[in-house]
């Protein structure tokens, strides 16, 4: 359960609370409408809360997983799917034919992020127990599976698992491919660098932009930052540069202007997030986009085109 829907539910109980104290210990005139919209606000607010209450009654967690199971049972209340509803969305099934558990916790309690590795071990012989499969399955915080060039989606005991040499298995689950695992690799997706850096790695200061200096004076980043930061990860990776080899900061942000327009996000969003004061700025990666180019062209069998007219 999520800290969002925990302060949500205690946020509409305190007003459901609030409305019916007023109306039972400080009765005021009340007119038909006011009851009608009344009614149906604290209505919807006791539902809501109820099934969260319900649901966390209902909730099994172990080790930080949590599941929930009866939905598929026959004779099961409305009561119970909207708990299910509110904490644990997916398949209606019988708990003898499949369970499912989830978590998005790490083993210490803090949020699972791709900023950071995780190790899933399973000591010798110990599996989840099961009679035909187990799956791990990697989702985004969407819900959505996370590209990567294995198209791998799942690992489990189909997947061509290597165990260690004392018989235990490690499933690395990561953004990027661990040497020497592959085949128990899960691939994650990436962090949300900039959302650790604001809560986590920017310094406070006064100053209205995002990144600053990390040093007094805490200031916005200089023009020239960003190329020479790339040129010092250039040379600790061993890799040479030389002027307009393609390896410059800015062409490190045309790749990154043209892939957003390969995307479809348009040219005012990429002007913004390239920090272009004008979108005209924004427009020279869209001659780099050559998949789009290629739709705006017209097949020349559409133009009469004649010896005599190309004099």
């Amino acid at each position: 359960m999520s800290k969002t829907y925990t302060y949500l539910t205690t946020l509409i109980g305190a007003v459901c609370a609030y409305f019916i104290i007023r109306v039972i210990f400080f009765p005021r005139p009340r007119t038909v409408s006011s009851d009608l919209i009344q009614g149906a606000l604290i209505g919807f607010g006791l539902a809501f809360v109820s099934a969260q209450i319900y649901a966390r009654i209902k909730a099994k967690k172990v080790n930080g997983w949590i599941t929930m199971f009866g939905l598929g049972e026959p004779r099961n209340g409305m009561f119970l799917r909207a708990a299910h509803a509110q904490l644990f969305l997916g398949p209606v099934n019988l708990p003898q034919e499949a369970m499912y558990w989830r978590t998005n916790v790490d083993g210490t309690g803090h949020t699972l992020s791709g900023e950071h590795d995780y190790i899933l071990h399973f000591p010798p012989g110990g599996p989840p127990p099961n009679e035909a499969f187990w799956s791990l399955t990697m989702a985004d915080a969407k819900e959505r599976f996370v590209a990567n060039p294995l198209n791998r989606y799942l690992v489990g005991d189909r997947s061509g698992l290597v165990a260690n040499p004392d018989g235990s298995v490690d499933i690395y689950i990561q953004n990027a491919a661990p040497a020497g695992h592959e085949s128990n690799w899960l691939p994650a997706p990436a962090g949300n660098a900039v959302a650790e850096w604001i809560l986590h790695g920017r310094p406070e200061c006064d100053a209205p932009e995002v990144f600053v200096r990390l040093k007094a004076p805490l200031v916005k980043l200089g023009n020239s930052t960003g190329s020479t930061l790339m040129r010092r990860r250039l040379t600790r990776a061993g890799i040479d540069h030389a002027a307009r080899d393609g390896k410059s900061f800015h062409a490190l942000r045309r790749t990154a202007g043209t892939r957003l327009i390969e995307s479809g996000a348009g040219l005012p969003l990429a002007a913004q997030i390239l920090g272009h004061a004008r979108i005209n700025s924004s427009r020279r990666y869209f001659a780099l986009a050559s998949e789009q180019l290629r739709q705006c062209c017209l097949p020349l069998e559409e133009f009469a085109c004649t010896r005599e007219g190309l004099r």
